[in-house]
C-alpha cells in the first residue's frame, strides 16, 4: 500500500505541472478539458477528433490516468470540463463530493487473460488453474483502480485469486501499465481489458478468454464537471459521447454497449 501512496502523490504532483489547467482556473481559450480512464485512451482520442471536426468552438485537451488517480486529481484541484471513469462507485463518490453532475453510462468492457505468445501452446481456451500455474510471474492493476478491482473479482469468481496473488510480481497504476510490464518481459501473464490488447502484437502476446462464471464487465460513465470552465460545451461533449457516432467508434474498438 505504501508504494501505491507514493506513486499517487507523484501523479498528483505531475497533474499540477502538466499542460492541463491543473491546479488553477482554466480560461476561455484553454480548450475543453476531458479527463478519462486510461483504458479510454484510443476511444476518446478518436471521439475528440470527431468532435473537433463537427465544431470549431472548442478544441479538446485530453488526459488519461487510472480512474482512482483521476478522482484524486480532481479532489486535489484539477480543473476539468468532462470526466469519464471505468467504475460507477468512483463516479458516484465524485458526485457525492459535488465534483461532477449526474453521470451517465456509455460503454462496457470485458476482461481477458494475456500471456506471451510463445507460452500459449498447450493452454486451454479459457483461464483455469492449469493455465494460471503456467505463469510464474503475474501482473495486475493495483486493487485501488477499477482494472485491478475487476480483475480480482473475476479471479475470485473462478477460484483463482489466491493462486494469482501468490505469483504477483507487480501492481500497476492502470491497465496500460500491465500491458507495458508484459511487453517489457517483466511478467509472464496478466489480466487486462479486451480493448487494451495491443494491435499487431499477435507475435508477442496471446489472449485467453474467461469462463462465463467470471463475466465481469467494466462500466464506463461520463459526466460534466460541476465547476466546468465551459459548461455548455461540456454538456454537448457528453451528449456526443452518448451519440451514434461515438457508439460506432467504441464498438469498433471492442467496447460493449452500456
Amino acid at each position: 500500500m505504501a508504494t501505491w501512496t507514493v506513486r499517487l502523490r507523484v501523479l498528483l504532483g505531475l497533474a499540477c505541472l502538466s499542460a492541463l489547467p491543473g491546479c488553477g482556473a482554466a480560461g476561455p481559450g484553454d480548450g475543453l478539458v476531458v479527463v478519462a480512464a486510461a483504458s479510454l485512451g484510443d476511444a476518446f482520442t478518436a471521439i475528440a477528433r470527431d468532435w473537433e471536426h463537427e465544431t470549431d468552438a472548442h478544441r479538446v485537451r485530453l488526459s488519461f490516468v487510472g480512474s482512482q488517480v483521476l478522482a484524486a486529481q480532481l479532489r486535489a484541484g484539477l480543473r476539468a470540463d468532462v470526466v469519464a471513469t471505468a467504475n460507477p462507485e468512483i463516479m458516484t463518490a465524485l458526485r457525492d463530493d459535488g465534483l461532477v453532475d449526474a453521470p451517465v453510462r456509455f460503454a462496457t468492457n470485458r476482461l481477458v487473460w494475456v500471456v506471451h505468445a510463445h507460452d500459449r501452446e498447450g493452454l486451454g481456451p479459457t483461464l483455469d488453474a492449469r493455465t494460471l500455474a503456467a505463469a510464474d510471474r503475474v501482473v495486475l492493476a493495483a486493487p485501488e483502480v477499477p482494472a485491478g478491482r475487476y480483475s480480482r473479482q473475476a479471479l475470485r469468481e473462478l477460484g483463482l485469486l489466491e493462486a494469482a496473488e501468490a505469483r504477483l510480481v507487480s501492481q500497476e497504476l492502470d491497465v496500460k501499465g500491465v500491458v507495458a510490464k508484459l511487453l517489457l518481459g517483466g511478467a509472464d501473464a496478466g489480466m487486462i481489458y479486451a480493448t487494451d490488447v495491443p494491435p499487431g502484437r499477435g507475435d508477442s502476446l496471446a489472449v485467453i478468454g474467461l469462463d462465463e462464471r467470471a463475466d465481469v464487465r467494466a462500466e464506463y460513465l461520463v459526466a460534466t464537471a460541476s465547476a466546468a470552465p465551459h459548461p455548455e460545451a461540456a454538456r454537448r461533449f457528453v451528449d456526443f459521447v452518448r451519440g451514434e457516432r461515438a457508439a460506432a467508434t467504441l464498438s469498433t474498438l471492442g467496447f460493449g454497449p452500456p
